[in-house]
């Protein structure tokens, strides 16, 4: 439950940073700051498998971010389909 709980924070913090940002920036820098703030978070639960809990929350965050981003692509769709 706290690797959710993380990932959750490390999904919302990353999207903090992408929005204040003045320009997008690129997928491999998103991939590393995700990867490095997954750390940081591990660190702080001081948990003992730190190389792979990090891991772990970094792909709970990316799988996170995958259905949000569908979520809202499909909710986008239909509400195209009923203004047709």
């Amino acid at each position: 439950m706290e690797y959710i709980f993380v990932a959750l924070a490390v999904y919302k913090f990353i999207q903090l940073v992408d929005l204040l940002l003045p320009k997008d920036p690129m997928p491999w820098v998103k991939v590393f700051a995700t990867t490095v703030v997954s750390y940081i978070g591990v660190a702080v639960l001081q948990t003992d498998r730190i190389w792979i809990d990090g891991l772990v929350v970094a792909t709970l965050s990316g799988i996170v971010y995958s259905l949000v981003r569908l979520i809202t692509l499909m909710g986008d769709m239909a509400r195209t389909r009923s203004l047709k």
